[in-house]
């Protein structure tokens, strides 16, 4: 290695090249450190960066960070040292100036600060989890060019009750808020006629859900296909009671405490069929799979048959409960109602009626605690309400009879 005597100092001062030196003296590994390094005793990082006159040179001074300084470690010819001896905004070394014969800048370079932009080509957000955008990106490793950020993640998918539950369907309705309404044309003692006068009332099918007026309003589920969910629903409304068989009353086959509870009853019934007696009303969820096959059925105003109560007569009751069912993604719900002698009985209040009732009379949808408020839709199966419901229109409480289902949660089984 070669050694600067102090004579060869002198000579490197007259061509304008600043280089600490000691009095033959040989220099050992002064480094420009993180901060440009101390110009020596009374040098200053001016603006032109001149070293002070004892400033040392590194005989391998690094440059930068990592880099090492070459054999002559001379520093470029119009490299600035920043305002405090730092090596500049930029951290460049000079124009031209080399830092020795195989040194290599340091890493300082460019002002690319890690962190505070994200990192070269920063990663969006997966799928933004229950609709938050991604992250932005994540910032580089290391200092350098600026990364650009990330694009925002995509919002995640709808939940699980908008997109199985939420679709509308022909008549504008989901399964959030739908209905089950029967019409009151006109009045008959305690009932209300179902159809428009001079309108046939067919009872000559043999089965019992097809005489009289059938209606029925289906629903498209989403969700996957062939995916199961648990959905869970509210019914709540006033209707007359049906006696059914083969399948199973939810809340057994003892009498309800207050049959008349105005927070409404648990009428809920799985599976079998209506008992093919009497006239009274019946009120079925049927669920499809994505062919349209029947994978179970429901009925919805279920009371018990054989105790010391016949429920089977002239009176409604209040009804509300909530329950949890499976149902396929992309199958369909059916809503169907049918009434064999096209006469439902009028909501009037508590008990067994033989008269009619005003229009003031009745009971209105029951409403539980933070439950949304019943109201009464304007449209029902592409008519209007008014024009069905000729006692009081969309008014509560409501003639003839209906129930209020909407669905409050669904999720994959």
């Amino acid at each position: 290695m070669k050694v600067l005597t102090f004579a060869s100092c002198v000579a490197l001062v007259s061509v304008g090249l600043v280089v600490g030196c000691s009095q033959d003296t040989p220099v050992t590994t002064g480094k420009a450190g993180t901060s440009g390094g101390a110009a020596g005793t009374t040098g200053s990082a001016g603006t032109s960066g001149s070293a002070g006159t004892t400033g040392t040179a590194g005989t391998t001074g690094d440059a930068g960070t990592t880099g090492t300084g070459g054999t002559t470690g001379t520093a470029g010819t119009t490299g600035t040292g920043g305002t405090t001896g730092s090596a500049g905004t930029t951290g460049t070394a000079g124009t031209g100036g080399t830092a020795g014969t195989t040194g290599t800048g340091g890493r300082g370079g460019t002002t690319g600060a890690a962190g505070a932009t994200a990192g070269t080509t920063g990663s969006a957000g997966a799928s933004g989890a229950g609709g938050r955008g991604g992250t932005t990106g994540a910032a580089g490793a290391t200092a350098g060019t600026t990364g650009t950020a990330g694009t925002t993640g995509t919002g995640g998918t709808a939940s699980a009750l908008d997109a199985v539950a939420g679709m509308t369907n022909t008549y504008g309705f989901s399964l959030k808020n739908a209905y089950i309404m029967f019409p009151c044309y006109s009045l008959q003692n305690q009932d209300c006629l179902t159809i428009p006068s001079g309108t046939t009332c067919d009872q000559s099918p043999t089965n019992f859900e097809d005489k009289g007026l059938k209606q029925m309003e289906s629903f498209t589920l989403g969700g996957t296909t062939g995916t199961m969910y648990n959905m869970t629903f509210t019914v709540r409304g006033i209707t007359e009671a049906k006696y059914y068989q083969g399948g199973t009353r939810s809340a057994g086959n003892t009498d309800p405490a207050n049959a008349d509870d105005p927070n409404g009853i648990d009428t809920f019934y799985t599976g079998g069929s209506p008992v093919p007696q009497e006239f009274y009303n019946v009120y079925k969820l049927i669920v499809r799979n994505s062919a349209g096959t029947e994978v179970q059925h429901y009925y919805l105003n279920s009371l018990p048959s054989g105790t010391s109560v016949n429920y089977e007569n002239h009176r409604t009751f209040p009804i509300h409960y909530t329950k949890t069912i499976p149902v396929p993604g992309g199958g369909r719900i059916d809503f169907f109602s049918g009434d064999s002698n096209c006469r439902a009985v009028n909501n009037c209040g508590a008990g067994a009626r033989s008269t009619t009732c005003a229009a003031t009379a009745g009971r209105n949808i029951p409403v539980g605690t933070g439950e949304p408020a019943a109201t009464i839709p304007t449209m029902y199966l592409g008519k209007t309400v008014a024009s069905i419901n000729l006692q009081n229109g969309t008014m509560q409480p409501y003639h003839s009879q209906i129930l209020n289902i909407f669905v409050t949660a669904v999720a994959p089984m």
